[in-house]
Formats: C-alpha cells, sequence, structure tokens
C-alpha cells in the first residue's frame, strides 16, 4: 500500500461527505454543537440532566468527590496515607457536607459494617458464615 501524503481532489472530498452522511457521521439539520449549544459548559443546577436528590448512587458520590475534593485524612483514625473514601453517615445520601465524612478503607468498611453484608464474621474474617 503506497504511504506518503496526498493531495485530495474537489471531487474526493465531496465523495467523502457523502460517504460520512450516508454513514451517520453529521448532525441532525438545525442542530447546535459545541459552544452554540445553549447547555455548553452548564453544571450542577443550570444543567439540563440535574436530577438535585434524586440523583443516584454514583452521580451524588462523583459530585461530592469534584464539589470538596479528594479526601486527605482519615476522620476515624487519623491516618494519612492509603486510599482515603467518602462515606455517607446517614444512608439518604444528600448532597450536604455535614451527611459525609472522609475515612480510609478499613473505617469505612468497618463503619459500613462490610464484613456483615458479605457474609464474614466479624472476629474471623477468612471464615465465611452460612
Amino acid at each position: 500500500m503506497p504511504t506518503g501524503t496526498y493531495k485530495r481532489t474537489k471531487e474526493h472530498n465531496r465523495n467523502i461527505s457523502i460517504g460520512l452522511k450516508r454513514i451517520g457521521h453529521r448532525p441532525p439539520p438545525n442542530t447546535k454543537t459545541g459552544k452554540e449549544c445553549p447547555s455548553y459548559g452548564k453544571r450542577g443546577t443550570k444543567a439540563h440532566a440535574w436530577k438535585g436528590e434524586k440523583a443516584g448512587y454514583h452521580a451524588i458520590h462523583l459530585f461530592i468527590r469534584r464539589k470538596y475534593g479528594r479526601p486527605k485524612k482519615c476522620e476515624r483514625c487519623g491516618i494519612k496515607t492509603g486510599k482515603i473514601e467518602w462515606s455517607n453517615i446517614s444512608g439518604k445520601y444528600s448532597r450536604a457536607r455535614k451527611d459525609w465524612r472522609r475515612l480510609c478503607v478499613k473505617c469505612h468498611r468497618f463503619v459500613d459494617k462490610w464484613y456483615e453484608k458479605v457474609g464474614y464474621k466479624k472476629n474471623h474474617k477468612n471464615e465465611k458464615t452460612n
């Protein structure tokens, strides 16, 4: 196969354009894209898809991480190294900062009683319950 830079003729460009239109690479007519779009760059309550308190689990976690940043220190044990996560306090997953705390993975699993949810005994982490 030949290599190098080739100059395309007007006819060649027109044929490519027709081909791309045929397979759906063109936005629908009268559609604004990019910065022309009225919802461009809008976040939070101004976004067209804003769900407020009805947002899902992952959307709320993403919102908290974006708004308050990555936690640096565990509020329970004080550790500063390793992975620190945002932990929900009430279980209602609201966007309010007072409903969230910073916990390391170990404390987060302990507080959420993760070992009970996955079927492990509290004192014997390697034994499964029946």
